[in-house]
């Protein structure tokens, strides 16, 4: 029996299993190449209430197309909320020429070079060569290592204190959190701010979104299950911010629980929060329940749309090669019976196929020489701005947009 991840108490709550399913974040380079497959079931431990899948094994941690999950990509304009994001953590975190900020396991330099600007001293940590070159070429001081308390202490040795440490969309891909989580509170200076942002768990459960269910992604996390995992390392929540990027996120701010204090409207925001996961209820197996069917009820009604759109000989053309969208394709069995392909703007993700599903990725130009009945948008938290784009010219022609989560909608 699988041990829970935080409290190692023995998981027997299924919350959702999507048995043998591809590793959709791994390209195929040509049409005949085989799929992997693996069997993905998340689960709900019953002492901490942590949502964690059962998969141990470290070939799924390769990063669909370029580490799309990862760290500073969390707007469709990253520079505002980078801009916005600086300005508002020096003013809270009192940072000066003197403080340093960590980055951890970041996806590019833009963050650390907005902060550096500011005049802030800066380091970088990530496990990628590619991305350590970036930093190094933008005269960012940069550890190459997989983070983790070890890591932690050897920088300690070395006169390294934190006074801001920034994970962004992290924490729910790492393998050990107790060592993750660790090695941030080892280096946190005394009055030091710790943010992480990660999706959140009501919003996954609220919208139905099972295509945010990967091999790859360790933890759906709520802060029911956080904060006496936190409170283990002794850090605590100081405050709690709700964000509408990617389906629905929460930004964390941890504190030695010496250094902190809640304001009244902090305490607020965390009470909120709770107080929604708690009337779902989040703290409580009952709260967990059904959710399978659910989902599956929403898998049938794209697929009869589908069905019935291809016998009326309408064409559907999906948009979006990311790792999420091949998981709603996968897992509605959307494949070239339904779909004729997939459109996508990054140059890196076109002439590859989809893994499960086998669907060719094109460029976004195929759209106007074929004039698809129905653009099946897969970001379907970007649906509007996304149909944007494209409406006017799918009016032309008839066309119209189609999205699956959070339920079935015609966009014209």
């Amino acid at each position: 029996m699988p041990k829970c991840r935080a409290c190692q108490a023995p998981l027997k709550k299924n919350w959702i299993d999507l048995g043998q399913t591809p590793v959709v974040n791994v390209p195929l380079l040509s049409q005949t190449s085989q799929s992997l497959l693996q069997p993905l079931k998340v689960m709900v431990c019953e002492q901490c209430w942590l949502v964690q899948t059962t998969v141990t094994s470290s070939s799924v941690s390769a990063h669909f197309w370029g580490n799309e999950r990862q760290g500073t990509k969390l707007l469709s304009s990253p520079s505002s909320y980078i801009t916005n994001f600086v300005r508002k953590t020096m003013l809270r975190a009192g940072l000066d020429a003197d403080s340093l900020v960590i980055d951890l396991k970041l996806n590019n330099s833009e963050l650390l070079k907005s902060f550096k600007n500011k005049f802030t001293k800066v380091l970088g940590i990530t496990s990628e060569e590619h991305i350590a070159a970036e930093l190094r070429a933008n005269d960012i001081n940069v550890e190459v290592s997989d983070w983790g308390k070890l890591v932690a202490e050897k920088l300690s040795r070395d006169g390294v204190s934190a006074d801001l440490i920034v994970a962004n969309n992290v924490l729910p891909f790492v393998d050990d959190i107790h060592d993750f989580v660790a090695g941030c509170a080892h280096i946190l200076a005394e009055n030091g701010w710790i943010v992480f942002n990660f999706p959140h768990l009501v919003a996954l459960m609220e919208h139905g979104q099972f295509d945010a269910i990967t091999h790859d992604q360790r933890f759906y996390f709520s802060l029911t299950s956080l904060m006496p995992l936190f409170l283990h390392h002794g850090l605590v929540l100081a405050d709690v911010e709700t964000l509408p990027v990617r389906g629905g996120e929460l930004r964390v701010w941890l504190r030695h629980v010496s250094a902190s204090r809640l304001d009244d409207m902090c305490a607020m925001r965390v009470a909120g929060v709770l107080s929604q996961e708690w009337s779902m209820p989040l703290d409580d197996a009952a709260g967990y329940n059904g959710f399978q069917e659910r989902i599956e009820q929403r898998i049938a009604e794209v697929r009869d749309f589908l069905i019935k759109a291809k016998a009326e000989g309408k064409r559907t053309v999906a948009y979006g090669a990311t790792a999420k969208g091949n998981m709603l394709l996968n897992v509605a069995q959307l494949n070239h019976d339904l779909i004729d392909y997939v459109v996508d703007a990054v140059p890196s993700r076109q002439a590859c196929w989809l893994p499960g599903c086998g669907l060719e990725v094109k460029p976004l130009e195929c759209l106007k020489d074929d004039k698809p009945d129905y653009l099946l948008i897969l970001p379907w938290h970007r649906r509007y701005e996304i149909w944007e784009e494209f409406s006017e010219a799918f009016r032309d022609w008839g066309g119209q947009a189609v999205v699956a989560i959070p339920s079935l909608e015609l966009l014209s």
